[in-house]
């Protein structure tokens, strides 16, 4: 499953920029590790697609998310303020074991450092890859479909449109509301702003 290409293009909709994680001085993730990196001005996206076995992945993500808070910890001291970090995690395969999927839900409860995300395919390597992309906060929203025409307001009858008429200039909604209730024979009744 490739989830760089749909990052990419969600990323870059927000103002996020596919960057070469080997000119990033300050990025020492180790060697091989296939991890991808989208800046802008005020958060960090890494991408960390693991290679390794699920059971190796939480010493691993430790690794990871080290290198990943050096980079974020130098963007803050470089002047860019506090700076947001998403660490997303895709795995190749649907994790199996409870434990293990119990680990991945604690791994993305514990926001020390950045918010982190796990994303697997479903069952026989399907996934709806949007569904769980748009869970994913930073990322931009999906092209929006036909914009509808300015809304219809509906049919109003002479009576509507001379009570909306009398509020329009400047009348007190109370008198307006006072005098459409006499010419049908009722009273508006008062109440008292005292509290009993």
């Amino acid at each position: 499953m490739n989830w760089k290409d749909t990052f990419n293009a969600m990323a870059e909709k927000v103002g996020f920029h596919l960057q070469d994680i080997t000119q990033q001085d300050d990025a020492d993730f180790p060697a091989g590790e296939p991890v991808d990196l989208w800046m802008s001005s005020y958060a960090a996206l890494l991408l960390w697609s693991p290679k390794c076995n699920l059971q190796d992945i939480e010493q691993r993500q430790l690794t990871v998310q080290g290198c990943f808070d050096g980079l974020l910890l130098k963007q803050e001291k470089d002047g860019q303020g506090t700076f947001d970090g998403f660490m997303v995690v895709s795995l190749s395969e649907t994790p199996k074991s409870t434990g293990i999927i119990e680990s991945f839900y604690k791994m993305q409860a514990n926001t020390s450092v950045c918010r982190k995300h796990v994303l697997w395919p479903e069952k026989n390597g399907h996934t709806d890859m949007n569904t769980q992309i748009f869970e994913l906060t930073p990322l931009g929203l999906p092209n929006a479909g036909k914009i509808v025409d300015a809304a219809q307001l509906p049919e109003l009858t002479e009576k509507e449109r001379s009570f909306i008429e009398d509020i329009e200039r400047n009348r007190s909604g109370k008198q307006v509301a006072e005098e459409q209730l006499t010419s049908i024979g009722l009273q508006l009744r008062e109440t008292s702003d005292e509290v009993k």
